[in-house]
């Protein structure tokens, strides 16, 4: 199962992080996944278009290929932390590939579920692993 990744690196880096819905967003103030991946915790070193290789050896999207057990996708579409587009676009990949893979778009949740959705979620996890555990 993948709740909520981040799959393509260079994409991921110019994304907004922003949890206040309420108020105006100041776009240099949202910039923290920048600074998260050149320096900060996932430390790649440099921005994408100053080493774009990097970006791609560390991103899985590009690794997709290789990816031969079934996956699970679920994520909420108003995730403040990861962009809904992420998880998209790693389906994506793996469905052209004809991989084993579902994706579940929770309307209204954020990087955590709510409740109900969070009930959904381990439903549909129950299943996925009925389905492809043996």
């Amino acid at each position: 199962m993948a709740s909520a990744g981040a799959y393509d690196m260079g994409s991921w880096y110019g994304t907004y992080y922003s949890t206040d819905r309420k108020g105006p967003l100041v776009h240099h103030k949202a910039l923290t996944r920048s600074f998260l991946l050149e320096d900060g915790l996932i430390r790649l070193g440099a921005a994408p278009w100053q080493d774009p290789d990097t970006y791609v050896r560390n991103s899985p999207l590009y690794l997709a290929e290789r990816v031969t057990t079934p996956v699970l996708f679920l994520h909420g579409d108003a995730d403040t932390a990861t962009p809904l587009a992420q998880s998209e676009e790693m389906f994506t990949a793996l469905y052209r590939q004809g991989r084993p893979a579902r994706f579940v778009r929770y309307w209204g949740d954020d990087h955590m579920l709510g409740p109900a959705n969070a009930r959904h979620a381990f439903n549909e996890i129950m299943q996925w692993l009925e389905t492809c555990v043996k």
